[in-house]
């Protein structure tokens, strides 16, 4: 268990890259408003679909993540969870920072600032929209995997509308496009 942890969770982050390309690919055409709106509308078919699947404890939830950590302090006991979101942290942060300082993070800035500006510089907009969504997806899928291990109980409905205006204010608050 204590080896497999992070694989899972990388698992789950390459699962949220793909359903966040899902989205993405139909919401090309869309800016600003519209892109959020289709957004929400993604959570909410997202969240009615593992409501209705009963393998996943339907609309109960699925249970049984503390015992994973439990497994992991039979092992060797330390605080598991703390470490695992420490590193997990530094991870996403770093590969934030590279991600940014590279190409594709160039582009995707410039996109930021005036997007026909960046097509005219030949930009591949779309693509570049592509990869940074699948790219937070991923690490949102992550970190979805290590707040469901914290809780040790996980329902759709904890991934309805009030949870993503919190994490919008917190990207607000925290100042867009800022890392520390």
């Amino acid at each position: 268990a204590l080896y497999f942890f992070p694989v899972i969770l990388i698992i789950g982050g390459g699962v949220a890259a793909i359903t966040g390309l899902l989205v993405a690919i139909p919401s090309f055409k869309t800016r600003d408003d519209y892109l959020a709106i289709i957004t929400i509308a993604a959570n909410f078919i997202i969240c009615s679909v593992f409501i209705n699947l009963d393998f996943l404890g339907g609309a109960r939830g699925f249970m049984g993540m503390k015992q994973i950590i439990f497994a992991m302090e039979d092992v060797l006991f330390l605080p598991w969870m703390l470490i695992w979101v420490f590193l997990f942290t530094f991870l996403s942060v770093f590969l934030i920072r590279r991600f940014v300082s590279s190409t594709f993070g160039k582009g995707i800035i410039a996109i930021n600032q005036d997007e026909v500006a960046a097509e005219i510089m030949s930009v591949n907009t779309d693509k570049m929209k592509v990869v940074a969504f699948m790219f937070s997806s991923g690490l949102a899928g992550i970190a979805g995997g290590l707040f469901a291990h914290i809780l040790g109980y996980i329902n759709p409905n904890s991934f309805g509308i009030l949870k993503s205006t919190e994490c919008l204010v917190m990207v607000y608050l925290g100042g867009m496009g800022s890392l520390g």
